[in-house]
Parts: structure tokens; C-alpha cells; sequence
């Protein structure tokens, strides 16, 4: 059936109204993404330069807010606009209008007190503010929509109308610029991703290679304190006099090198020792290089278990534990392990640790790799070196026979599962099994 328009008329009516659609979308699209980058340079770029979020950050981030806001409403204008004259004007209209009241009465019925429709204004508003937001979030799809539809629609028209010269802008002109508009976060994320992690790999690279250098050449190396405060001691001891106290974020100055757990430094004109696990070198754990290490105890020590169904245990003078790596909070300073086991180490326990050192002093490091002698098809056979306990609270003897089943790696240390005495999936150290003969 005709509806009396030749397919040339019906072709340049389809492109007017996708250039009308269309004007909305893409300009309003840009301006909404132009918001986002301002909110991306105020807390990135901004928050960097100034060290934190203030009055710089927040005016750069509101003005990117309320720029995103205005394209995006921008963009999806022609769907706001039809609600607008299709009822939602009268709908959100009613917005302080109470529908009802809440009244207390006494026991013969008679009103004592009303909350004069309070509840039912504040529900109401509620209710249209969630209306808008609805139908200003779903806008710019319903545009994107119409203008795909529309699209469609005209190649279709263009394919009847052969040899048809359309009034610029033209149809393909129209679509090219709305699937840039479109693909340009795609676009822009695949050169931010390629590019960033290039950079962050670069400067990865540098970080280490500078801090790798500053350990080698520690005296005169700049510290920061890491923790709420910090005592500086006259000799590498807590049970030494306190020359001071530190605060979060001071900054001392290495006279020499670290030794075991601890390093002289110089605050002011008062010189002494910190305790190395609480002062950062460039942001970077200083003992991050060196986990995991061999230490002994040089007093009796309380280590607390990690997992909720372990036991503390005390370990005398001269116990060897394995310092796995830093705390996950301010009252753990390390997690070791002993005997297998995973135990937490506080401040009072941890000063009581001497690492073994190598000729320069550094701590000697254990390798968090699977040895080669490991590396053959599961599951095979293995005896066990030393008396242990797994993280299932299973004891396994000197010299018993256990069962490999594979391997997992956890905060980047090679474990071992082990089957023992009808226990399975038992998490055992490399360095606690041999290959059995």
C-alpha cells in the first residue's frame, strides 16, 4: 500500500530526521565525555600534583561532573523532550503534593497528633527524583536506538533509489561520525590501556632498578616513617634509651647499612636506630627484595596463629622461623613460618628476630620457586625432613612418607599438596620434603 511519496522523498525524509537525532547524540556525547575527563584529570592528574584531594581537586571534579550531566542530557534530548510533552511534565509535577497524612488517634478515635503529609511529600519526591534519573540514564540509549534503527532504514531506502545524490551532509557522512562518537571510548581505552601499561612497565623497571641501587648504597638514603609513631633508639635495640619519637611521615636520613632488623639513621642533630620494617625507602618495603628469610629468636616470643582453629605458641631463645613476608595490618609486623605453620609476628615479639646475614649484611633470601627436583608428574612419593603442621592441623612426623599431589603458588611462594594418613590437600613447603628413593 503507498503511502503517495516516491522512495527519493521518503530517502531525504529518513535523513533529515537521523541528522536531527544525530546532531543531539554526537555532540552531546562528546561534551558528556569531555565531563568525564575533567573528573579523570582532577582526581588523577590534579589529586597527584597537590598530594590529596582539595579545594583544586574538588572544583575540577565538580566542573567535570556537572559537564557530564549537560552532555548527557544533551544527548538523549529528543527522548527527554517526548516524555516532557507525553505526561512526565505532570507526572513529576506533583512532586510536593501529599497524597495522605499520618495521624495518631486515642482510644475513642479522636486525632491527636498529623505529620501534616510529611511521609507522603517526602515519598512522592522520592519517587519522581527516581522517575528522572530513569529516563535521563536510559535517554541516550533510546537515541542511540532510533539513530541505529534510522540508519538501517536509510541504506535500505538507498538501495531503491539507485544513483541518488543525497544533499550533504550525507548519509554516510552522517554514520561515520556517529560510529566514532560510539567507538571512541573503545578507542581511546585500547590506547590508554596499550600506552599505561607500557609506562607502568617502564617505570616499574626504573623503580626497581633505583631502589636496587639505593640498597646497595644505603648511608645517605632518605626513609619516611610508615607507622603512627616511632621510637628512635641509641643502640639497635628496643630495650635501649629512646633518643625520640617519630611521627607518621617524618623523614630520616641512613647513616649506614641495614643490619638485621635494624638501621641507623639521623633525625635533626639526634642520631640512633629505627626498626626497619616500619620506614619505607620511596614508598618500598625495604625487606620487599628479601622474602623470604631465615631468622632466629634472641628471646622467648609468642608466635599467634593466622588461620582461626591455631594455637599461639611460645618458642625459646635460638628457634629458627622463616620471615615469609610483611603484616597486614599495624599490629602484625610479619608472617613467618614455623614448622610449616603460618603464624603472625606483633612488634613486641618481632625486635626479638635476628636475621641470617649475608658477607654485606643483608638478610640471606630463600627461594619462593618449586626446586627442580620437584618438577616431575604428580602425584609421586616424598619424605618429609622435620616434624611439621599443616594449615589442616595435621602433624606429620620426621621421616613419614607422603604423597604429592601437585602444586599452588600463594603470595608468590611454591607450596606443595600432600596426601598423609588419609588426609588430603595438605599444604606443605617445598623445603620440608625430599624425593623419596
Amino acid at each position: 500500500m503507498s503511502d503517495g511519496y516516491t522512495v527519493e522523498e521518503r530517502l531525504e525524509g529518513c535523513r533529515i530526521a537521523l541528522m536531527n537525532k544525530s546532531k543531539y547524540y554526537w555532540l552531546g556525547t562528546l561534551i558528556m565525555y569531555g565531563g568525564l575527563v575533567f573528573i579523570y584529570l582532577g582526581i588523577v592528574v590534579v589529586g597527584l600534583a597537590t598530594g590529596g584531594i582539595g579545594k583544586g581537586v574538588l572544583f575540577v571534579v565538580v566542573i567535570g561532573f556537572l559537564t557530564a550531566i549537560a552532555g548527557g542530557t544533551y544527548s538523549g534530548w529528543p527522548v527527554i523532550k517526548a516524555c516532557m510533552s507525553g505526561g512526565l511534565g505532570s507526572a513529576i509535577g506533583g512532586a510536593f503534593k501529599a497524597d495522605y497524612e499520618v495521624v495518631t488517634v486515642d482510644s475513642s478515635g479522636r486525632k491527636i497528633s498529623s505529620d501534616g503529609g510529611n511521609e507522603s511529600m517526602m515519598t512522592n519526591f522520592m519517587m519522581k527524583i527516581g522517575i528522572i534519573l530513569f529516563v535521563w540514564t536510559i535517554s541516550t540509549a533510546l537515541v542511540l536506538i532510533n539513530i541505529i534503527i534510522l540508519t538501517v532504514k536509510a541504506y535500505a531506502l538507498k538501495a531503491k533509489a539507485k544513483g541518488v545524490v543525497t544533499p550533504k551532509p550525507t548519509i554516510g557522512f552522517i554514520t561515520l561520525r556517529n560510529a566514532i562518537v560510539a567507538g571512541l571510548p573503545v578507542i581511546v581505552g585500547i590506547i590508554v590501556l596499550v600506552f599505561g601499561l607500557a609506562f607502568f612497565t617502564v617505570a616499574n623497571t626504573v623503580e626497581k632498578a633505583e631502589i636496587d641501587a639505593a640498597l646497595k648504597n644505603f648511608p645517605g638514603q632518605t626513609l619516611m616513617v610508615n607507622s603512627d609513631t616511632l621510637n628512635l633508639y641509641s643502640e639497635a635495640s628496643s630495650t635501649s634509651s629512646v633518643v625520640k619519637s617519630l611521627n607518621k611521615r617524618d623523614k630520616v636520613t641512613s647513616t649506614g647499612n641495614v643490619s638485621g632488623l635494624w638501621v641507623p639513621v639521623e633525625s635533626g642533630s639526634d642520631k640512633g636506630f629505627v626498626f626497619v620494617p616500619y620506614v619505607r625507602l620511596r614508598g618500598t618495603d625495604i625487606f620487599e627484595r628479601f622474602y623470604p628469610f631465615e631468622a632466629t629468636t634472641s628471646a622467648r616470643i609468642q608466635l599467634d596463629p593466622v588461620y582461626s582453629d591455631g594455637r599461639s605458641l611460645e618458642l625459646p631463645i635460638g628457634s629458627k622461623v622463616i620471615i615469609m613476608r610483611a603484616g597486614s595490618n599495624a599490629s602484625e609486623v610479619f608472617r613467618v613460618e614455623y614448622k610449616n605453620y603460618d603464624y603472625k609476628v606483633t612488634y613486641e615479639n618481632a625486635v626479638n628476630l635476628v636475621p641470617k646475614l649475608n658477607a654485606d649484611g643483608t638478610s640471606i633470601t630463600h627461594s619462593k620457586d618449586r626446586p627442580k627436583e620437584f618438577e616431575r608428574e604428580a602425584p609421586f612419593e616424598a619424605i618429609t625432613t622435620e616434624d611439621i603442621l599443616t594449615s589442616n592441623n595435621k602433624s606429620i612426623p620426621k621421616g613419614a612418607k607422603v604423597t604429592v599431589t601437585g602444586g599452588f603458588t600463594s603470595s608468590g611462594i611454591s607450596q606443595a599438596f600432600v596426601d598423609y594418613d588419609g588426609s588430603s590437600k595438605n599444604y606443605v613447603y617445598w623445603r620440608y620434603l625430599k624425593i623419596a628413593e
